[in-house]
């Protein structure tokens, strides 16, 4: 792909996009009909809504996402396209490496669980209760910094080491 391919109009007719768009609208509406009693999540902020207010409300966060993925093409647009077909490893490579990648998030996310729940009542996740649609409790300080302290560490100061370890493997 190059980048003169890349515009709206190759957006609009490229069938990925229109297959996304397809599937986007059925699960709209079929949450509309699975909601109508009211959504069914322990989420106390969406509980007071209106199950389609807040369906209309994700979609409009897609299409927030999507403008400022467009904003990101259009100030890129001069740049060429980056060819990442060539940095594809061999299908064993990408095979280790996938599993590797699905079990190590596995342990983090259940090892991250079992700490959370045994020492500060709650598990420790990606995201701190709340952060994404209303919180359900009220964190303390130290769990403020348990969180990020096991999150940065696992799951940003580890891959960089590792990915820095692999690049210098690698040069050398």
């Amino acid at each position: 792909m190059t980048s003169e391919k890349v515009g709206i109009v190759f957006l609009v007719r490229n069938r990925s996009v229109q297959i996304a768009v397809i599937l986007w609208s059925i699960m709209s509406v079929s949450a509309i009909e699975l909601t109508y009693g009211g959504i069914p999540l322990n989420i106390p902020a969406l509980n007071q809504l209106n199950p389609i207010f807040a369906v209309v409300l994700s979609s409009i966060a897609i299409v927030v996402l999507l403008i400022g993925m467009g904003i990101v093409l259009f100030l890129t647009r001069a740049r060429p396209f980056p060819k990442l077909d060539l940095r594809i490893p061999d299908r064993a490579t990408a095979k280790k490496e996938a599993w590797s990648l699905w079990i190590y998030v596995a342990l983090i996310m259940l090892t991250g669980r079992y700490l959370g729940l045994h020492f500060l009542g709650e598990g420790i996740s990606m995201h701190l209760n709340g952060s994404v649609v209303g919180p359900t409790s009220v964190q303390s300080p130290l769990e403020v910094w348990t969180w990020a302290t096991y999150n940065g560490v696992l799951l940003a100061l580890f891959h960089t080491w590792h990915f820095a370890a692999a690049a210098t493997r690698i040069a050398h």
